[in-house]
């Protein structure tokens, strides 16, 4: 799903359109299947004090972690404007077998999406991270084991400084010809609207053909590695020649992997089916398709 940013003032202020399209499906759907306002009364009504109890729950978490609420005063405000809310719900229970179902099973389904990621997302990354390794380690092997290497330069991508992409491990691991010139690029987004190229590039010689290319891009800055690899090239000594490179791109494949305490089976499936749709790295980092080779890599959660 692409993300566009709409203000340089608000990091969190974003339009999806593929979200946005889903919204009017579901709302013309909506229509059609209630057919009358009458019939929509019910749904309305558990759906706005559904949205005044959840309000006020974040309400609590906001004051208390970034108001700096004392818990004694934050519960008070919590527990007044609870009161009101709960009274409101109960009066509402009686209208959901009447149609107050409807925002209840879609708040639950949306919960389960959020919820589900936000797990998955940490399963996965404490799966990733047993099967990788630091960049000091490669080193070491590429200085005492040297495999053979291959003319040109080899593009790689990390999601966190110090780290061995496993496209690279996977190459290393099945005796693959590695690329003379090995590029790992780290890319992150800062919580500032725009940086500049001076703050943005950086560039870390290690040996043996080896360099770690770290960019940071602001939150309305849109991502495009060639470019700022070819500033890298003539104003950051990197030593690389993108006329011949290659990128390789990690392709992860979810498992369910039923010996680790992870989630339940269907959940699995679910998040599986949301990291296949999750944006490709070619077209996020404006890659050349025909020099994107890539390797896949299966990870259980």
């Amino acid at each position: 799903l692409r993300v566009q940013q709409t203000s340089e003032h608000s990091h969190g202020q974003i339009y999806m359109p593929g979200i946005n399209w889903f919204l009017m499906i579901a709302a013309v759907a909506l229509v059609l299947t209630f057919r009358s306002s009458n019939n929509l009364a019910a749904a309305y009504g558990v759906s706005v004090n559904a949205t005044m109890l959840v309000t006020t729950i974040l309400a609590f978490n906001v004051a208390r972690e970034r108001g700096g609420w004392s818990l004694a005063k934050a519960s008070t405000f919590l527990l007044l404007f609870l009161t009101v809310d709960l009274a409101f719900l109960t009066a509402n229970a009686e209208t959901i077998p009447r149609g107050g179902w409807f925002p209840v099973a879609m708040g639950a389904i949306i919960f389960t999406v959020i919820v589900t990621w936000r797990r998955g997302t940490e399963l996965l990354l404490q799966s990733y991270e047993a099967n990788t390794i630091t960049v000091e380690t490669l080193l070491g092997h590429l200085e005492h084991e040297p495999p053979q290497r291959a003319p040109g330069t080899g593009i790689f991508f990390t999601g966190r400084t110090g780290e061995v992409p496993n496209a690279l491990l996977q190459l290393k691991k099945h005796n693959i010809l590695l690329p003379e010139t090995i590029v790992i690029v780290n890319v992150k987004m800062t919580r500032k609207p725009r940086v500049s190229n001076d703050e943005r590039m950086q560039v870390k010689a290690f040996g043996e053909g080896l360099y770690e290319v770290k960019l940071n891009y602001g939150f309305m800055q849109g991502f495009n590695i060639p470019s700022d690899l070819s500033y890298c090239i003539e104003h950051r000594e990197l030593p690389a020649d993108l006329d011949d490179a290659t990128y390789f791109v990690g392709r992860i494949s979810v498992i369910a992997d039923r010996k680790k305490d992870g989630m339940m089976a269907w959940r699995d499936k679910l998040f599986a089916l949301m990291v296949r749709n999750t944006l490709h790295a070619t077209s996020l980092y404006r890659i050349p398709s025909g020099r994107v080779i890539e390797i896949g890599l299966q990870l259980g959660i």
